[in-house]
């Protein structure tokens, strides 16, 4: 097991045979327990009772701890710690996987290192665009270039997820702007500097690697980003409008909660309106939220489906100039084609709309023409 030595600051090897994600589930609890009371209270209950190792996965206390760790993390990450969690659990019980455990273990910790990353930058992004609808501000030549990389890319980033993050970061503290989440302020200097969150992400995506150094650069990882446990998602499907005479309108929201356990679909009562067709993502109620469409997008909403399909956008498609979006669990590729014609004008048409087709087209047009709002408003 690969620890970190607080005195050296360096990374050394501590002979202690723990099955995997043990280290991860025990610190990355320890990490988060401040922002769960439930959490807190388990690892309280774990010292006085004696429970040594308890984060070994074959007994009760360690697959309750597995079950706070996944439960606890905001949407995409939950699933994604979900996986990872699955993995050794898998081997421990089919000695026939043996043989992959390792890459398949690092594989899914470089996907949830991707997930949180993107996740991050997008809420920045998204950020950005509503603030420069209200105030326009000249973006450094650093910011621009990456920006405009994010933006027209039609193969690999020119640039990574943390050295976008690095410049994001920079433009909202150099210009006295309310970070879109208030707790990112709290890993600043990691964010800033070369210290050793780059590191472990740099780290986590080196060849020379195996299972064990992945599982202690993705803990360090979770660590810094523990506050996105506090964080919640929400993919928001439809509104209707209900006016009775003499009263007030009330709207009635279809939205899916988005956890690792369950999606359930949820019908709320409100007093006004929100987006629809939208992943939102919030602390304690969706109406103060970061709307991170057309960033992140919800497939099965967008084609009237059951269920989450959460797809990042990825890139510029080459032979239509549309967009890619990569569904983040099975990374597969959505194609969200550039419109052919005006839906707008042709939704004017009687019963157009009939054809749920044709509003599954608009639909994508939405996709498009918001992504292009956003990159205009904010490169200028």
């Amino acid at each position: 097991m690969y620890l970190k030595d607080e005195e050296s600051k360096n990374w050394k090897i501590e002979e202690i045979q723990l099955p995997l994600n043990a280290i991860l589930i025990k610190k990355t609890l320890k990490s988060i327990s401040k922002y769960n009371e439930n959490i807190n209270k388990f690892l309280n209950l774990t010292e006085k009772n004696n429970c040594n190792y308890w984060e070994n996965s074959k007994n009760r206390a360690g697959s309750l701890a597995r079950e706070y760790l996944v439960s606890s993390f905001v949407g995409v990450l939950a699933q994604k710690l979900g996986k990872l969690n699955a993995i050794s659990i898998e081997d421990e019980n089919n000695s026939t996987l043996q043989d992959n455990i390792d890459q398949r273990y690092i594989n899914e910790c470089r996907n949830t290192c991707k997930t949180l990353l993107k996740l991050i930058n997008f809420v920045f992004i998204s950020k950005l665009w509503d603030l420069q609808l209200i105030k326009s501000l000249t973006l450094s030549n650093e910011l621009k270039d990456k920006l405009q990389s994010f933006f027209e890319t039609y193969f690999d980033a020119k640039y990574t997820d943390f050295e976008i993050l690095n410049s994001l970061f920079k433009h909202f503290k150099d210009n006295n702007l309310d970070f879109p989440m208030e707790e990112i302020k709290l890993i600043e200097n990691d964010i800033l500097l070369e210290g050793e969150l780059a590191k472990a992400i740099r780290l986590l995506h080196e060849d020379t690697l195996d299972a064990y150094k992945a599982e202690t650069y993705m803990t360090l990882i979770l660590e810094k980003f523990d506050f996105l446990s506090v964080y919640k998602m929400i993919s928001t499907r439809s509104i209707n409008y209900n006016k009775i005479r003499n009263d007030p309108p009330v709207y009635f929201l279809n939205y899916a909660k988005f956890n690792n356990t369950n999606n359930e679909n949820i019908i709320m009562y409100e007093k006004t309106p929100t987006s629809t067709d939208t992943i939102l993502i919030f602390k304690e109620h969706y109406h103060n939220c970061i709307d991170l469409f057309p960033f992140i997008i919800d497939i099965s909403s967008i084609n009237f489906e059951n269920g989450i399909n959460i797809c990042f956008f990825n890139s510029l498609n080459m032979n239509d100039d549309g967009l890619e979006y990569i569904y983040y669990d099975s990374l597969n590729i959505e194609k969200i084609p550039k419109p052919e014609i005006d839906f707008y004008e042709s939704a004017k048409k009687e019963d157009y709309f009939k054809d749920k087709n044709n509003l599954k087209k608009l639909k994508l047009a939405t996709i498009y023409g918001a992504f292009q709002k956003a990159k205009s408003t904010i490169l200028g």
